[in-house]
């Protein structure tokens, strides 16, 4: 990744799976399935969120 390589790629060529980054992502692999690509996202996403949410706990 450093030298410019994609993470998609890589983590293929690395774990000897076809198409890594369509399923559950690296963090799928990082995780061994315990969090997949979409789970991440939702979590990120509703993280982002806290403050709009609750907006009496960010004065």
């Amino acid at each position: 990744i450093r030298k410019g390589g994609e993470l998609g790629p890589l983590m293929d060529k690395l774990t000897g799976k076809s198409n890594v980054k369509q399923g559950a992502g690296a963090i799928g692999i990082f995780t061994k399935g315990e969090l997949d690509r979409k789970a991440a996202y939702v979590q990120i996403v509703l993280s982002a969120l806290i403050k709009f949410v609750s907006p009496e706990w960010f004065d």
